[in-house]
């Protein structure tokens, strides 16, 4: 995971840009990792300040998730723009209740950008995953699977009235009827 540290000490004042490659060697380094596969570009934009680091991370490209509906991979896009501030400290007192902001050590030379790489991949990934439609306006999914949940699915409810209230529904109706 060394791959993905950002060595800042010797950096002057000022703006500096650094670019990192996300691939599945990445997302093997993540125990239990819902994403397997991936092919991103994180562009870091770091604004280095006397007491404070800015980062601009930028994230583009593709990443493999399963599809809600059809359970079958397909490549979500990814396109997210974040913003991460690092502040310095000795105190173990200081902490932050921001998760945009981190506290690193004031003797600190390098910060690794992994764990922050890999959570706003998956924030920036919609909550409903479905394959997105063609150029026809049809999904992606398998057509097995769509075929099998409708057999399961389609006319197999039958709603039936809830009888308990029956006698409830009557008495409204009843004073309604008198008022």
């Amino acid at each position: 995971m060394r791959t993905y540290d950002l060595a800042f000490s010797g950096l002057s004042l000022g703006d500096h840009r650094f670019e990192y490659e996300i691939d599945e060697r990445f997302f093997d380094c993540f125990e239990n990792a819902e994403i397997k596969r991936g092919s991103l570009i994180a562009n870091v934009l770091l604004v280095k300040n006397q007491r404070l680091l800015e980062l601009e991370i930028i994230l583009h490209g593709e990443v493999e998730v399963l599809c809600d509906r059809c359970l079958d991979l397909f490549k979500a896009p990814v396109n997210d723009m974040r913003k991460l501030y690092v502040k310095f400290g000795n105190d173990p007192s200081d902490t932050s209740d921001d998760e945009d902001i981190i506290i690193i050590p004031e003797r600190a030379h390098k910060i690794n950008l992994a764990q922050h790489f890999y959570e706003f991949i998956h924030l920036s990934l919609p909550v409903k995953r479905i394959h997105p439609k063609n150029e026809s306006g049809i999904r992606g999914c398998n057509p097995e699977m769509i075929k099998k949940l409708k057999e399961y699915t389609t006319g197999s409810e039958v709603h039936t009235a809830d009888t308990r209230w029956n006698g409830l529904k009557d008495a409204l109706r009843n004073k309604k009827l008198n008022h």
